[in-house]
């Protein structure tokens, strides 16, 4: 018989990352943990997705196939050999969790940060000032956690799945050979239209 010490013994913390099923139909995956946050797509089940962390009621999860991100044009140079892939030129370079229908100036929740002489994707023409890229490593997306369901923990070989799948969809070429070692930091700045302005300078 359980003890009433017993009943209040929290369950086991789950380690992440780790594979989870979602149990919904057209659930929002947003730039950040909060209904605040802007929808970048909906996913339905029983579709998969790597949750990397977890903030209040929020699952972090690595980008699904089909997500895209935001990085400005001038931070960019396009590689001559290479049409769908650039080098970042200087330090600090934000990239902005993108959403179909929503401007690359209005998509303001910072997803990371890149530095110069890192490597980023292109998908399709650029919009405007930005160019429409592959989610990079590091960048993430949230979720209602009441909607996932953990299935087991996620190894390597798993991380390294969205990544290869976007890639996919997104260009014939083959995969970066990058490894997916870092941890993703959690990232939750937004930054106002206004101020985006004065980024560029």
């Amino acid at each position: 018989v359980a003890s009433a010490a017993d009943a209040n013994t929290p369950a086991p913390s789950i380690e992440f990352p780790y594979i989870g099923e979602i149990t919904a139909a057209d659930l929002n995956i947003r730039s950040g943990p909060g209904t605040n946050y802007y929808s970048c797509g909906k996913i339905s089940n029983p579709a998969r997705i790597i949750v990397v962390g977890e903030k209040f009621s929020w699952s972090q999860i690595l980008p699904p196939p089909g997500s895209f991100s935001w990085i400005f044009k001038q931070y960019v140079t396009p590689d001559p050999n290479k049409s769908d892939v650039g080098t970042v030129n200087t330090d600090n370079v934000r990239v902005y969790a993108g959403a179909d229908d929503r401007q690359p100036i209005m998509s303001d929740s910072v997803q990371v940060t890149l530095n110069k002489g890192q490597k980023v994707r292109f998908i399709g023409q650029p919009v405007g000032d930005y160019y429409k890229i592959i989610p990079p490593e590091g960048a993430t997306l949230w979720l209602s956690t009441q909607y996932v369901k953990f299935l087991r923990k996620a190894d390597e070989i798993d991380m390294k799945i969205p990544e290869t799948a976007i890639a996919e969809r997104a260009a014939s070429t083959a995969s970066s050979s990058t490894a997916s070692n870092a941890k993703p930091s959690v990232m939750m700045d937004q930054v106002a239209p206004d101020k985006r302005f004065l980024e560029k300078y």
